[in-house]
C-alpha cells in the first residue's frame, strides 16, 4: 500500500521553531517527526510514501530526495504552489505528517469498499474537539455532518478527524485546478452533506504535534515508552529511565524518564528530569532542566531554570535564566542573564514594510543581528533588493522577502500566514512634490495602503505596529520660538504627503480602540547615513556627499540658511528596536534636537572631506520649510533612547562608504523605508559601526 503525507503546512503554531524548518522535520527524541509517523506507516502495513511537499520544499528534498524517508522508500512531490490540504492529495491514501497515531489503515480500507464511499476518513475521540474538525457518523459508518473546529462547548461529536483518509479520485473532482482549497473545511462537508464520506473510529495512540504542549508531550510518550523502546534508535539505558545515544558526559544529576544525544554535557551541580537533550546540548553548573526539550546544540548557562520549555537548536539561555509554561525559544535566538520568560516565544517574528529602502534595511540588518525572523515586504518601486544583500547571504534561515504592494489584497493573506508578532510599517510614498503633483496617488499609498497594514495586523494577530511618521511635515512651519518642536505642537500639515501620515497616525489611534491594536509612532526628522539615495528629496547629505566627491559644486536652494535636525540611521533603528515593547499608544520625536544650517552642513562636510567645497546658489523650493528641529526628550522619557552619534561622526561614516562606493564604479541609490539602493560591498570603503545594543532586547 502507498501512502501520501502530507507536509506542506507552515506550523504556525510552532514558531519560531518552524521559521527555520518545516515543523515535521522538528525531532521528537532524535527522529525527525515524519520519520515517527513513516514508522508508525510501515507498522500498518504501507510499504511506500509519497511526501506532498508546500512549505520550505528544499529542506524535505535536502533530506529525502534521494528516495528514502526512514524506513520506507519515500518520492517528493512538490506542488507549483501551495494549495492548502487540498493541492496535495490525488491518490488513494493520505496522512498529516505531525499527527503520530495508531491507524487501523486496513479496517479503514475494508470500511470504505463496503460503503462504496467517495472518502473515508479515521476518527478519534478527544476532550476537547473545538481544535479540530468534528465528525457525526452513524452505526453504518456514514458520516451525517463534518463540523470544522467549532466554538468551544458547540461541537455535536467529541469524534474528531484524525488525518488519515481514503479517497477516489471523484472526491477531489469539483476542485478546479490551481484552486487554493482545504480538505477538512471544504471538501469533507461538502461530501458528508451529499452523504458519500465514511468515517471510522479508532482506537490507541493519537497525537496532533502541532502545538509547543503536544510537542512536548510526544516526547514525554517516547521517554517513557508509550511508543515502544528504545526511546530513540540505538539508544543505550544507563539506569532505569535514563537512556543515552553516543558518548555524553554527566558530572550533575540525570533523572528518569530522560534522553541525551551524542556529545550531551550535564555540568556538576546541574539537574535534569523528564527531558530530552539533542547532541551537543550543555547544560550549566547548577542549572535545572525539567519537562523540556533543548535541541542540538543548545546551551543553558549556570543556574538557569527551563521548565516545560522548548530551546531551539543553537540557541542560549543566559546564567540564571528562568523559561517555564510553554516558553518556546527558536533556533540561534539569545536568553539574555538573569531573564524570566513565562510562556513567551523568542524571538518575536518581525514583519518590515519598506525593507528594501535606505532606514528600513539598516532596521532589517538590526533585528537579524537580534535573532528575529524577519519578512520583508517592498514593491521596489524606490528600493532595492541590492540593500538586502546582506540579510539574504547571511540570514538565509531567517530572512524572508515578499515582491508586494502595501496597497494589494496579497498583503493580508501574507501577514495571516506569516503571523509576525511585530509590524514595522516604513513602506510611504515620501516624495512631498509629487504629493502635491498627484495627492491621489500620495493618499493610496499613505492612507489606504496603511489601512490594508492595520488591516493584515489585526488579522494576523500582531501585537504592535510601529510606525514611521513624518516629523518635517507633520507640524507645517514651526515658528522660531516654538523649536525644538514639541509632540504637543498643533498640527497643520502643509502638504499631500504631511496630511496622509497625519491620517495615519489617526487611523492608528483608531485601530487602538476599536481592536486593540497597540502601536508607537516615531516621528523622524531628516535621517542620513550610508545608503541614501543621493538622489532622493530629502537625501541633502547624500546629495551633497556624491557631488563633492565627484568634485563637482554643492547646489544650494535659496540662501543656505534653512536649518534642518539630522540624525543618523543607526540611532534611528534603535528607536525602532525600542520601541518594540515602550511608547505604546504614543507620538514620539527621533532627532536631534540642534538645527543645523544648509551652508554649516556643507561647511562641515568640507572639512571632514579635506577639500573646500564649490557652491552654486540656485532659487528657493516652493514649499519648503525654513527651520525645523524635532525636541527627543519625550523619546528619551518613554524608549529610553537619546541620539549619540555626533554630525561629523556621521558624516565620516556617509563620505568613507560613498567613496568606496566610488572606487568600485558602482552606482547606487537608496533612501529610507520608502527608498532605494544596494548594500555595500567587499571593497566599498569601511563597514558602518555595529548597531550599538540596548540592553536586553526581543531575541
Amino acid at each position: 500500500m502507498r501512502a501520501v503525507v502530507l507536509v506542506g503546512g507552515e506550523g504556525t503554531r510552532l514558531r519560531p521553531l518552524t521559521w527555520t524548518r518545516p515543523k515535521q522535520l522538528l525531532p521528537v527524541v532524535g527522529v525527525a517527526m515524519l520519520e515517527r509517523v513513516v514508522e508508525q506507516l510501515a507498522r500498518a502495513g504501507v510499504d511506500e510514501v509519497v511526501l506532498s511537499l508546500g512549505y520550505r520544499p528544499e529542506a524535505f528534498l535536502a533530506h529525502y530526495g534521494s528516495g528514502r524517508c526512514g524506513v520506507l522508500p519515500a518520492r517528493c512531490v512538490v506542488e507549483a504552489e501551495p494549495l492548502d490540504t487540498a493541492g496535495a492529495i490525488a491518490f488513494a491514501a493520505a496522512v498529516n505528517g505531525d499527527v503520530l497515531a495508531d491507524v487501523d489503515l486496513a479496517g479503514l480500507l475494508a470500511l470504505h469498499r463496503r460503503l462504496g464511499a467517495v472518502a473515508s476518513i479515521a476518527t478519534v475521540g478527544v476532550e476537547d474537539p473545538s481544535r479540530f474538525g468534528v465528525v457525526v457518523s452513524d452505526e453504518a459508518g456514514w458520516v451525517r455532518s463534518f463540523v470544522e473546529k467549532p466554538p468551544a462547548g458547540t461541537a455535536p461529536s467529541n469524534q474528531i478527524n484524525a488525518g488519515c483518509y481514503l479517497l477516489e479520485p471523484e472526491a477531489l473532482a469539483k476542485v478546479e485546478p490551481g484552486q487554493r482549497v482545504s480538505i477538512e473545511r471544504e471538501v469533507f462537508p461538502a461530501l458528508a452533506a451529499e452523504g458519500r464520506l465514511g468515517a471510522l473510529a479508532v482506537e490507541g495512540y493519537w497525537l496532533d504535534t502541532g502545538t509547543p504542549r503536544a510537542y512536548l508531550q510526544a516526547h514525554a510518550d517516547y521517554l517513557a515508552g508509550r511508543r515502544g523502546w528504545p526511546p530513540s534508535p540505538g539508544a543505550r539505558e544507563l539506569r532505569p529511565g535514563v537512556w543515552v545515544s553516543g558518548e555524553a558526559i554527566i558530572a550533575g544529576q540525570v533523572e528518569a524518564t530522560s534522553w541525551l544525544g551524542p556529545g550531551a554535557v550535564v555540568a556538576a551541580g546541574a539537574r535534569v528530569r523528564g527531558s530530552a537533550l539533542g547532541a551537543g546540548v550543555e547544560v550549566g553548573e547548577g542549572a535545572e532542566v525539567v519537562d523540556a526539550v533543548l535541541l542540538p546544540g543548545a546551551r543553558v548557562g549556570a543556574g538557569a531554570q527551563v521548565r516545560d520549555s522548548v530551546v531551539g537548536e543553537g540557541a542560549e539561555v543566559g546564567a540564571g535564566a528562568s523559561l517555564r509554561a510553554e516558553t518556546v525559544v527558536g533556533d540561534g535566538a539569545r536568553v539574555p542573564a538573569g531573564t524570566a520568560l513565562e510562556a513567551a516565544r523568542l524571538p518575536d517574528p518581525a514583519l518590515v514594510t519598506g525593507g528594501a529602502g535606505f532606514i528600513g534595511s539598516t532596521l532589517v540588518d538590526r533585528l537579524l543581528a537580534e535573532g528575529h525572523q524577519v519578512d520583508v515586504v517592498d514593491n521596489l518601486s524606490t528600493g532595492s533588493l541590492a540593500n538586502l544583500a546582506e540579510a539574504r547571504a547571511g540570514h538565509r534561515r531567517a530572512f524572508s522577502f515578499h515582491q508586494l504592494d502595501i496597497r494589494g489584497p496579497e498583503l493580508v493573506p501574507l501577514m495571516v500566514r506569516r503571523r509576525p508578532e511585530v509590524v514595522f510599517h516604513l513602506a510611504a510614498q515620501a516624495d512631498v512634490r509629487r504629493s502635491v503633483a498627484d495627492p491621489v496617488e500620495d493618499a493610496e499609498v499613505n492612507v489606504l495602503g496603511t489601512l490594508r497594514v492595520l488591516e493584515g495586523a489585526v488579522a494576523c494577530g500582531a501585537s504592535r505596529v510601529v510606525y514611521a511618521a513624518s516629523g518635517g511635515t507633520l507640524y507645517g512651519e514651526p515658528r522660531a520660538q516654538d523649536l525644538p518642536v514639541r509632540e504637543s505642537h498643533p498640527r497643520r500639515p502643509l502638504s499631500p504627503y504631511g496630511v496622509s501620515k497625519l491620517a495615519g497616525l489617526e487611523y492608528l489611534h483608531c485601530w487602538r480602540e476599536l481592536h486593540d491594536l497597540e502601536f508607537c509612532a516615531l516621528a523622524l526628522a531628516n535621517v542620513y547615513g550610508p545608503r541614501q539615495d543621493p538622489h532622493g528629496e530629502a537625501g541633502v547629505v547624500a546629495i551633497f556627499a556624491e557631488r563633492l566627491l565627484a568634485g563637482q559644486p554643492l547646489v544650494i536652494y535659496g540662501d543656505g540658511r534653512q536649518t534642518r535636525d539630522f540624525v543618523y540611521v543607526d540611532d534611528v533603528v534603535d528607536a525602532f528596536v525600542r520601541a518594540v515593547e515602550r511608547g505604546g499608544g504614543l507620538l514620539l520625536h527621533v532627532g536631534t534636537g540642534q538645527e543645523v544650517s544648509v551652508l554649516e552642513l556643507a561647511e562641515l562636510l568640507g572639512k571632514v572631506a579635506g577639500v573646500e567645497p564649490a557652491l552654486t546658489f540656485a532659487p528657493p523650493r516652493a514649499g519648503e520649510l525654513r527651520r525645523n528641529a524635532l525636541d527627543p526628550g519625550r523619546a528619551a522619557v518613554h524608549l529610553g533612547w537619546r541620539p549619540w552619534t555626533p554630525l561629523e561622526e556621521g558624516l565620516t561614516a556617509v563620505l568613507a562608504w560613498s567613496a568606496g562606493r566610488h572606487r568600485s564604479g558602482r552606482r547606487r541609490v537608496s533612501q529610507g523605508g520608502e527608498v532605494s539602493g544596494r548594500d555595500p560591498r567587499p571593497g566599498d570603503g569601511p563597514p558602518r559601526r555595529a548597531p550599538r545594543r540596548t540592553g536586553a532586547t526581543r531575541g
